[in-house]
């Protein structure tokens, strides 16, 4: 059809569901993404990474850098659906702090706790794509 566009799905982890809510949230971009999948949102993202700051990966500190919070973002991604994917035992946030993220947003959005080891949802990658896939089928349900 002339003049359709087909919208995008933007999944992001870690640092890219941090890009993610910024991205989803500007007013121009609103009509292109059909859904934010966010992974292990983080509470704070940098927007620069130096080789210098490899230190700061190490001992999971935020490097001297350009940050952002997440939470400024949360509530700005609506009407666009937002599934939030987190680990019980993630290394860079807790779970209160994911819930708080996720209170902060506006419908729609579906919040998954994953009981994983960390961040990479070790211990239980079944239950994360399981829940991926269970999400997916929820951010095509609501384009109906």
């Amino acid at each position: 059809q002339q003049g359709a566009q087909e919208r995008i799905l933007l999944v992001g982890w870690s640092e890219g569901a941090g890009l993610g809510l910024d991205a989803t949230t500007d007013a121009a971009n609103q009509a292109t993404f059909q859904g934010l999948v966010a992974i292990g949102t983080p509470e704070d993202n940098i927007l620069a990474w130096h080789w210098a700051d490899i230190g700061a990966e190490i001992t999971k500190k935020l490097p001297h850098e350009p940050t952002f919070k997440s939470a400024d973002f949360m509530a700005k991604v609506s009407p666009i659906p937002l599934l939030m994917i987190a680990s019980t035992s993630d290394e860079y946030i807790t779970p209160e702090a994911t819930r708080d993220l996720f209170a902060a947003a506006h419908q729609p959005k579906r919040l998954v706790m994953i009981d994983a080891r960390d961040h990479k949802y070790s211990g239980n990658t079944a239950g994360f794509f399981r829940a991926l896939r269970e999400g997916l089928s929820w951010i095509e349900e609501q384009r109906r």
